[in-house]
């Protein structure tokens, strides 16, 4: 036993020895080329041979050549993995990307109840929101050590943001997309909860992400598949739906995503995706709420987006309302030359783009601090992780 744990040690050592500090690039040292490459994180799967119906019916290109030509040509900022493969697949994928991007990559993940939210295999399923807002008052480290933990394990396969917690107050019981993502009921809950798992996350070097603003918990409709409408008074949603996100913000979360929904009452009564609307992303979370994070909007390629608008549209249009970062556009050619004819046509200046950009880099510096780590399991499944959800179970269950 002895030896194996010294072969284990020596294999830690070897793995992150060898480990160099990233050079995130200053504003000034890049091209308008790059910096609009900066402001996109593109979708990307870790095993192709496990995705081949994910790979049919997605709106993205995922093909692994693609994939490098996006980085290379268009220096795209970042990566969101999707699909499902394994840790150790998804490391390998990481490694070749960046060692082919000029600049550091942003490396994304949905980990809401950890790795097993994308990965088949080798990640533990710890419980999902619903579950764990069960646990406030009485144990609140649990929830702060989940998130913790969870934080790890996507640091430990070269993530850097976690887009989580939802922070959605779950109101409809026939929310097709919400539910069990949302932490509870009551914007009281919602808060505490969302902000102690998102201080675990972010205590473990992880950005956190609270979504989906202004509010996504009480709809009838799944805006990965339409596009709707959320018809609340300004009252009511200042009350409900952000007040969550408020609590959050004054508590340092990293980033904020935004919604493919209309809420009228906060876009000067305009029936556009609040993705698009600058009353909502700009007047509303930068200036009234006071967020001076990352606002990056949800997944381009949900239809209730692309129904709307092409990948030139949606990039301005997202851009000009407030989003720093544009995550999965469907075309990511012509959102690039769409954005590079709206400069050019005065639409956008080159100091918006620097002012989103800037924010893009510090994100990047805050969060890359290392290359990616070789894989072992053991760091993954750890008896202390283990150990952890049979607490956080029981603890459920009493």
């Amino acid at each position: 036993m002895k030896k194996r744990n010294e072969i284990l040690v020596i294999h830690l050592f070897i793995c992150f020895s060898i480990v160099a500090q990233p050079y995130i690039p200053n504003l000034s040292e890049l091209s308008l080329d790059e910096k609009i490459g900066q402001l996109i994180m593109m979708a990307a799967i870790s095993a192709p041979d496990l995705n081949q119906q994910f790979m049919q019916e997605s709106p993205y290109q995922l093909d692994p050549d693609w994939t490098l030509t996006m980085i290379q040509k268009y220096h795209v900022g970042g990566i969101i993995f999707l699909g499902a493969g394994t840790p150790k697949q998804q490391i390998e994928v990481t490694q070749r990307l960046q060692s082919h991007s000029r600049h550091p990559l942003l490396i994304g993940l949905d980990a809401e109840w950890g790795l097993s939210m994308r990965h088949t295999a080798d990640a533990i399923s710890f419980p999902r929101a619903a579950e764990l807002g069960r646990l406030a008052p009485d144990d609140d480290f649990l929830i702060y050590e989940i998130g913790k933990e969870i934080g790890r394990q996507c640091a430990a396969i070269g993530v850097h943001i976690n887009f989580a917690p939802v922070v959605d107050v779950h109101t409809n019981p026939h929310n097709p997309v919400i539910n069990t993502r949302s932490f509870g009921n009551t914007p009281e809950l919602v808060s505490h909860a969302a902000t102690l798992f998102m201080q675990g996350m972010q205590a473990a070097g992880i950005l956190a992400c609270a979504k989906h603003f202004p509010g996504h918990g009480d709809t009838s409709f799944d805006s990965h598949h339409t596009f709707g409408t959320v018809a609340h008074s300004k009252k009511r949603l200042q009350s409900i739906e952000l007040a969550p996100f408020q609590h959050l913000i004054h508590k340092g979360v990293d980033s904020v995503m935004i919604a493919h929904l209309a809420v009228p009452a906060l876009a000067e009564y305009d029936q556009i995706p609040a993705t698009t609307s600058h009353a909502i992303s700009t007047d509303l979370l930068r200036t009234h709420m006071g967020f001076t994070g990352l606002v990056i909007t949800d997944g381009l390629g949900m239809k209730g987006i692309t129904d709307l608008y092409d990948s030139a549209e949606i990039a301005v249009r997202a851009l000009k309302a407030g989003a720093d970062l544009l995550l999965c556009p469907v075309d990511i050619p012509q959102a690039i030359q769409g954005i590079r004819l709206a400069i050019e046509q005065g639409k956008l200046t080159e100091i918006d783009i620097d002012q989103r950009v800037e924010r893009v880099v510090q994100a990047k510096r805050k969060a890359i601090t290392q290359s990616t780590p070789c894989y072992n399991p053991e760091t993954l499944i750890t008896p202390q992780a283990q150990a952890l959800l049979q607490k956080v179970t029981a603890a459920i269950s009493s």
